[in-house]
């Protein structure tokens, strides 16, 4: 699966997965801090990776192609835990594999793909009677991006068909533990920064404001986020 994503993967950043690579590439995780955990881990594989001279653009791209590879076994795994057999669960995963938001997001540089995976991870965690666990993915998966809190309503779900609340119960605590500590850190640009929950969301940057200039005789050895895209934009076909 991870091969099919690569194949299909996108040619360079655009949008906000260029605004946050350059997060990642400036070690800038104070700004934006709604995805703080996908400038961590991008930053980490970028790292890890630098010895093999990927550009920025690529290494992040394909990092949400293997991520997305990690949700959809997870999702194997979790149609199994609700009972259904191999086949099914295998077409399934098939039919799964060519939807249209999934092939998007595992060949885009985007928060999604680590996000869904946190999350089937937590479900597949809570079906199997780890609460503690499922409650450690669903807080990183929010730490991800806040869109991970809406899978609570599978949670609730579950409760209701199995009525054993002290699981659910379990997986609150923890997973507010987990968000909560980080956000203590990080709450004033949470709620009021750049992309602040709290923030007019009409209020429009400008990429001077976005990108400061660097200083004159600055260099980066794998090139700028920025700089590739927009040397790839104005690039004639």
């Amino acid at each position: 699966m991870f091969g099919f994503f690569a194949c299909l993967r996108a040619g360079f950043l655009h949008g906000d997965a260029a605004v946050y690579a350059y997060q990642i590439e400036t070690r800038d995780f104070g700004e934006r801090t709604l995805h703080l955990l996908y400038y961590l881990v991008g930053w980490v594989v970028v790292r890890a990776t630098a010895p093999f001279g990927l550009p920025l653009d690529t290494t992040l791209i394909l990092l949400s192609g293997l991520l997305m590879t990690v949700a959809l076994a997870l999702s194997w795994h979790l149609y199994r835990a609700l009972g259904e057999d191999s086949r099914t669960s295998a077409w399934a995963l098939f039919v799964l594999l060519f939807a249209g938001v999934v092939i998007q997001q595992g060949t885009e540089a985007e928060v999604y793909a680590l996000q869904l995976a946190l999350s089937v991870a937590a479900y597949l965690a809570y079906v199997k009677e780890r609460p503690v666990w499922a409650g450690v993915f669903l807080g990183l998966a929010t730490l991800t991006t806040p869109l991970g809190v809406l899978i609570v309503g599978f949670f609730v779900a579950e409760t209701i068909r199995t009525r054993r609340f002290k699981p659910f119960l379990v997986l609150g605590v923890v997973g507010s533990l987990v968000f909560l500590s980080v956000l203590a850190l990080v709450w004033r640009d949470y709620f009021f920064g750049t992309r602040g929950l709290l923030v007019d969301s009409n209020i429009v940057q400008t990429s001077a404001e976005l990108f400061p200039a660097p200083a004159r005789g600055a260099s980066s050895s794998r090139g700028s986020a920025i700089d590739c895209t927009s040397a790839r934009l104005a690039a004639p076909a």
